[in-house]
């Protein structure tokens, strides 16, 4: 008979199970827990995370992503629409400084790695005032 997971029979599989979708990062959820990292490695391999909790994490990952989407879609309206008043107005040079946060956005959202989320923005400029709106919009959300 072969022995049992100890990751299985540990006294926080619970939480163990969840915090590999929360943290995503299975050396960081041994090391958290005190537990070798080829366990944990052989228990998510195995199929051993039950399926409710993974359904759970699959979800709410959704969730995140439809609550950056529409923050990221609200920074490239006002960005696209402040390029067209001034553009507008003949005043050319700002059209470029409207368009960057735009192109990051849309940089951003087709990159899709939430693995290497993009650089913290600079405490000033035009782009900084939106991200931060966007995250005051997402915290709300959440």
């Amino acid at each position: 008979m072969s022995k049992p997971c100890s990751i299985c029979i540990h006294k926080n599989r619970c939480r163990i199970d969840e915090d590999i979708f929360i943290m995503r990062d299975i050396a960081a959820v041994a090391r958290k827990y005190r537990v070798s990292e080829d366990a944990l490695g052989r228990h998510v391999n195995k199929g051993h995370i039950p399926k409710a909790i993974e359904s759970a994490a699959n979800e709410k990952d959704v969730q995140t992503g439809l609550n950056i989407q529409k923050c990221a879609q609200e920074i490239y309206n006002i960005a696209t629409g402040s390029a067209k008043e001034a553009r507008a107005e003949s005043q050319f040079s700002a059209v470029g400084s409207c368009l960057g946060p735009a192109t990051k956005v849309l940089d951003i959202l087709s990159r899709g790695e939430e693995s290497k989320p993009p650089p913290a923005p600079k405490e000033s400029g035009f782009f900084s005032s939106y991200i931060k709106r966007a995250e005051e919009v997402y915290e709300k959300k959440t």
